[in-house]
């Protein structure tokens, strides 16, 4: 006897055709879940760390960019030091060696002006090389590229040497030349006064340079603080 095929229990084609687009769809909906978390994670990690490299990194490049700039174009450094010598040199003529009379006393008022104000009108001069960065500046602040604290710290560092050469040489000629108290302590102390006075107008220089819309407002600005 031949038993009935239509018996058997059999799956319809619909229930197949269900079951083969429903494991696609698992598995583009899995897919999906984890492309979006992945995504979730990415946002996360770029709102709390926007920069590719780290800050120790930024650092680093800025110094390296700082220097190749310098070994580009050495005359601009050379320039600063020799104009430090000059300046030096003609205070220290307009008050060579001052005695202890009235007048003399007098005239070292004017020579702790013109000291100070030296340091303060080399910082105003490198005003518009300020401005010349600021457009790279601000283009890989905004994308991301360097953040604005080492690249600030390290135009500090890179500067550092030439104004420890032009503290020193300016110091060191116009000290000996208008007679000041011949104590090397004393003469230390007064490198030392020149060299912080420079780097005070110097960041102060920088920092408005950046601030301000335009070199004239910067100009204007910077003179009286200053």
């Amino acid at each position: 006897d031949h038993r009935d095929l239509h018996s058997f229990p059999t799956r319809r084609s619909s229930d197949l055709d269900e079951h083969e687009e429903e494991m696609p769809l698992r598995g583009r909906l899995q897919r999906a879940d984890t492309k979006v978390g992945a995504i979730g994670e990415e946002n996360q990690m770029h709102r709390y760390r926007p920069y590719a490299r780290t800050f120790f990194m930024q650092f680093i490049w800025y110094i390296k960019r700082g220097y190749q700039m310098h070994f580009n174009f050495p005359m601009g450094s050379f320039a600063r030091v020799i104009f430090a010598a000059i300046v030096a040199f003609i205070i220290g003529t307009l008050f060579f060696q001052l005695g202890d009379s009235q007048a003399d006393v007098n005239s070292l008022s004017g020579v702790t002006f013109l000291i100070a104000s030296f340091a303060g009108f080399q910082a105003l001069a490198g005003l518009p090389g300020v401005f010349a960065r600021r457009p790279i500046f601000y283009y890989q602040k905004r994308n991301h590229y360097y953040h604005p604290l080492p690249s600030t710290l390290a135009q500090w560092i890179v500067d550092l040497p030439v104004s420890i050469s032009e503290s020193v040489l300016f110091a060191t000629i116009s000290y000996w030349l208008v007679g000041l108290r011949p104590e090397f302590g004393a003469f230390v102390y007064f490198i030392l006064c020149v060299f912080v006075i420079e780097l005070v107008f110097l960041m102060i220089t920088t920092t408005t340079g950046f601030l301000t819309k335009n070199f004239l407002m910067a100009n204007i600005l910077v003179p009286p603080i200053i």
